[in-house]
């Protein structure tokens, strides 16, 4: 390039979009030693990588949200079904909220 040629502008990259998963609410019932899913509640959607966070973060992030109650500080506990990310009282295991990310794994 020469002094006369001016530099064309870097075009800024395109926003990449992030991927979203589904956030849901669990109604479960007391069956035997564990807990049965009944039914569940979309209630939004969060970031995948969200699934990836230490369980102190992701309740932290959680509790960020207007549309959710997630159990206090102390009184909740996470584990991960291989299909969903699930928030569950520490105390009792019952289920009460569900990141769903398997719907976005490779088949």
């Amino acid at each position: 390039m020469n002094a006369e040629q001016t530099p064309s502008p870097v075009a800024p990259a395109p926003a990449v979009p992030v991927p979203m998963i589904r956030l849901l609410a669990i109604d479960a019932w007391r069956e035997g030693s564990g807990w049965t899913w009944n039914n569940w509640f979309p209630r939004g959607s969060v970031p995948l990588e969200w699934v990836h966070l230490k369980p102190r973060q992701l309740l932290a992030a959680l509790r960020q949200l207007d549309s959710v109650t997630v159990p206090a500080p102390g009184y909740a506990a996470i584990e991960d079904d291989g299909f969903n990310v699930v928030v569950m009282h520490r105390t009792t295991g019952q289920p009460v909220l569900a990141l769903e990310y398997g719907r976005h794994q490779p088949h």
